[in-house]
């Protein structure tokens, strides 16, 4: 990657995206203003950083309604997401199913 910052900002952002990190956690590692930030993510990545973010969560918890019997609200709180219902609003638009329907599809397809 060309920008270091933002690769800097992008490894430390995946590295703490479950431990409700903010975007302004990630503005003051790298002293660009957010704006700034946003259009470098963009512009290196294709995303910005709360977008990576909510990606790198949502995988977390794709990878948890697979592989454990954890709640739906459990899942949601390990995660970040203050609500069960923003994490079911997030995984339907990025997965295109709600995560109840996603375990119960992938549960029946490893059987």
């Amino acid at each position: 990657m060309e920008d270091r910052r933002v690769e800097l900002a992008a490894r430390s952002t995946l590295s703490r995206a479950c431990e409700r990190i903010q975007v302004s956690d990630v503005v003051s590692q790298t002293r660009l203003t957010r704006r700034v930030l946003e259009v470098r993510f963009k512009s290196s990545l294709g995303i910005t950083p709360h977008e990576l973010i909510t990606k790198k969560r949502i995988a977390n918890a794709e990878r948890l309604l697979r592989e454990t019997n954890f709640s739906i609200e459990e899942i949601a709180h390990r995660y970040g997401f203050e609500y069960r219902e923003y994490l079911n609003r997030l995984f339907k638009k990025l997965k295109g199913l709600p995560p109840g329907t996603y375990r119960r599809t992938h549960r029946a397809n490893t059987r």
